[in-house]
């Protein structure tokens, strides 16, 4: 749950309003991007909660189900089964950004053989995901080249680099590490991470799309002069970002449900946006969730415009 530390963030207005406007599950929706997965991108289209999802394939009930328990705070099951929802929602994250059985499991309270029994079956319903990190680890495997490189010991040993471009034209590049002993006495000496493979283009490509929305977010709020009298004397700022999501500090309550109908559509832009400037074809939503209250720990949601 939400960290009391929050509270601490308030707005600088006498009247004043936080927003807190979040893209609802980035990793997977930039998974559906990179993957194209077939399942995947359907399920994003129609709006399933994948955390949910993961819920009813842990918990042996309906995905109905786990969606009505999870998500309805007037229902007797809610305060437990949201944080089944947490535990997922963390499932989902650290799979995305590379974690292994373990971490994913000491992290999210599951027994290894629960988190092992959902990657199961995650790699049933969508296979395309795993491909493409086939793909992608093949691909850094024909590109690599030597290098010399130092150890945590201080010396230094010869390893390799390769690389691999997203469909956004950013590269990444990996090095190798000295290979464990068992595949030390097969002959192979060094070998490239598997967490920093999952890792590296989904939380790239993920940082990249929230950048490039700040840019469009930024220059918005300069063409409504911050909704006020200009930099000097704002009514609204964009104040920060957090991984997936940006705060606001508004004037009062109204202008706030001014700013989020105006920003919702901004955020939700990124198909048409890199489509358009990147000749990509993502056919995914990127959804946006957006809450307000006195400071950032209590905070209550806006309806989707």
């Amino acid at each position: 749950d939400k960290s009391k530390v929050k509270q601490m963030f308030i707005s600088r207005f006498p009247e004043g309003r936080m927003i807190e406007a979040d893209y609802s599950q980035l990793e997977v929706v930039v998974q559906g991007v990179l993957t194209g997965d077939t399942n995947l991108c359907k399920d994003l289209r129609a709006g399933i909660d994948f955390h949910c999802k993961r819920v009813s394939a842990s918990r042996g009930c309906t995905y109905d189900e786990a969606l009505e328990w999870c998500k309805n705070e007037a229902h007797i099951k809610y305060a437990v089964w949201k944080v089944f929802r947490t535990a997922a929602k963390i499932f989902s994250f650290q799979r995305a950004y590379g974690a292994g059985i373990k971490t994913i499991a000491d992290s999210t309270g599951m027994s290894t053989v629960d988190v092992e029994a959902l990657v199961f079956a995650e790699t049933q319903m969508y296979p395309q995901v795993e491909e493409f990190y086939s793909d992608v680890e093949e691909e850094i495997q024909r590109t690599a080249t030597p290098i010399r490189a130092q150890r945590d010991n201080g010396s230094w040993g010869v390893y390799r680099r390769g690389y691999y471009v997203a469909p956004t034209g950013t590269r990444y590049s990996w090095r190798s590490y000295d290979a464990p002993d068992f595949l030390r006495k097969r002959g192979i000496t060094d070998q490239f991470s598997q967490p920093e493979i999952r890792n590296y283009p989904v939380q790239g490509t993920g940082g990249e799309f929230v950048q490039c929305i700040l840019g469009l977010l930024i220059r918005d709020l300069i063409s409504r002069d911050f909704y006020g009298g200009g930099m000097y004397d704002p009514a609204a700022i964009l104040c920060n970002t957090v991984h997936d999501c940006v705060w606001y500090d508004c004037r009062d309550a109204a202008l706030s449900t001014r700013v989020w109908q105006d920003i919702q559509p901004i955020m939700e832009s990124i198909p048409a946006y890199y489509n358009k400037q990147h000749g990509m074809d993502i056919t995914v939503p990127f959804p946006v969730d957006g809450e307000v209250g006195l400071n950032m720990n209590q905070l209550g949601h806006f309806t989707h415009a």
